[in-house]
């Protein structure tokens, strides 16, 4: 077994237009309690929705994603909260970049781009449900190449760091993830969930 955190290969990621296209999961992920949320992202746009990476297809109930440079949109159940950055650790577009999410037992929720703090930590309560990545309430898609997609029903905060792993993704296997889309298959219309089963049905986005 790889220790979490070691670098190993795989040579694809996802890529979304931004028009059209999304990926379709079997059933709902839902993050409740303590979670960790963690995914790369490339986006072409980080304008308003554009780069939204966890998301409910139809409804405005549930996105996790960037809101412009300095802005985190994290939308549980209806209830939005934002993350602000003030200090210059902002998003940016076409360079790939680290995006960590972390929940704690009080419910308190901090955020990482490239293993260092992102804005100041946030409360929300709430559970959200996410059916789909890059398409929110229908008419808002995700314009951005994505890799390495995953969720924990834990709090990783200590493995920060690791995760991160120096800008280079990393085997998540002993972290024991709950949901991993690490899009290595290069080809097909699934995207496979390696930890949890979830797998999604990929529409118009591209290896």
């Amino acid at each position: 077994e790889i220790p979490a955190g070691s670098s190993f290969t795989n040579n694809f990621s996802m890529n979304f237009d931004g028009s059209d296209d999304f990926i379709e999961l079997s059933s709902a992920i839902t993050l409740s309690g303590v979670f960790t949320v963690s995914a790369w992202i490339r986006p072409v746009s980080i304008s308003g929705n554009d780069c939204l990476i966890l998301s409910s297809a139809t409804a405005n109930t549930d996105k996790i994603g960037t809101n412009g440079p300095t802005n985190l949109q994290i939308k549980l159940g209806g209830s939005t909260s934002f993350i602000s950055e003030g200090g210059g650790n902002d998003f940016v577009t076409n360079v790939w970049q680290h995006l960590l999410i972390i929940r704690n037992s009080s419910n308190v929720i901090t955020a990482f781009r490239n293993g260092s703090s992102f804005g100041s930590p946030i409360t929300n309560t709430n559970t959200g449900n996410y059916n789909s990545m890059g398409k929110f309430k229908s008419v808002t898609f995700l314009d951005s190449k994505i890799d390495q997609v995953s969720t924990f029903n834990s709090d990783q905060s200590s493995n920060v760091s690791t995760i991160y792993n120096s800008g280079v993704p990393g085997d998540l296997t002993s972290l024991s993830p709950s949901h991993w889309y690490q899009f290595n298959e290069g080809s097909g219309t699934t995207a496979i969930d390696s930890a949890g089963g979830n797998n999604g049905t990929i529409s118009g986005a591209t290896y």
